[in-house]
This record gives C-alpha cells, structure tokens and sequence, in this order.
C-alpha cells in the first residue's frame, strides 16, 4: 500500500516537472506586438469621422444576435479606425480585442481564425501599454493567448 502511494507520487512528480518544462515554451510562441505609433494625425473632420467609426465598430459589437458579418464589420471597422491615432485608446482597443477573440473562435477557416487572434493579441498588447491595470485587455489577452 505504502509503496503504491510512493509510485503514484513519483509519478505525479514527473508529470509536474515534465509540465514545467513544456508550458512555459508555449507561452513564449505569444506575440507581443502593439500598434505602431506612426498612426495619422487628426484634423478636426478626420478626427470625428475616425471616432464615430469607432462608436459603430463598438456598437456593431453590441447588436444581437452576433452573426460573422456584423463582428467582421466590426474589427474591419476597428482597424480603419486605429489609422487615427486619436481613436487607440484603451477602451477601443480593448473592445477590437473583444471583437477579434469572438471572431478567432468562431470565424472561417483555421487561416481567418489565426489572423484574428494576432490581430486581438496586437490590440490587447497595445490596451496594456495604455493601461497595464486595464482588467478587460488583461481577459482579453488571456482568452487570444490560450
């Protein structure tokens, strides 16, 4: 009986530190891009335009029943708007990261699905750099890294 526990230790033991030496790999395969900060300057009509395209990519989010269309209208519409670098901040960037893990789940194909997930990492990494306590972009990434 005593030398079964110590079998079934050591063998947990193993596992454990096999474990170890697998995971922490994976986690290094995550990206961390952020957006670049060459994003155009506003003008005054650019600068409303480019946070009304924010508003309805987060609004597109909000309509239900969420289909593929409206979330790929969404992060389409997320991307225009990031051109501008009035519309990155933390709130729209998290909300893109929402939209492209919805898509990196239930999108297309394995390559539209991958695509997303970079594109949700890029954003949840670029909410961090804004606002590295930000719990949303912290979900986020979690949910896009796996």
């Amino acid at each position: 009986m005593v030398r079964r526990r110590i079998e079934i230790a050591l063998i947990v033991l193993c596992a454990a530190a096999v474990s170890l030496l697998i995971f922490p790999s994976a986690c290094r395969q995550v990206p961390e891009e952020t957006l670049n900060n060459n994003a155009k300057a506003n003008g005054e009509e650019t600068r409303n335009a480019s946070l009304d395209l924010a508003t309805d990519a987060a609004a597109a989010w909000e309509q239900t029943p969420r289909t593929l269309e409206r979330m790929r209208t969404s992060a389409g519409m997320f991307d225009r708007a990031f051109e501008y670098s009035d519309t990155q901040t933390y709130d729209n960037l998290w909300k893109a990261a929402r939209s492209c893990a919805w898509l990196a789940e239930y999108g297309g194909d394995s390559v539209e699905r991958e695509r997303y997930t970079r594109d949700g990492l890029t954003y949840a990494n670029t909410a961090l750099k804004e606002n590295s306590d930000g719990v949303e972009a912290i979900f986020y990434h979690g949910v896009l890294a796996g």
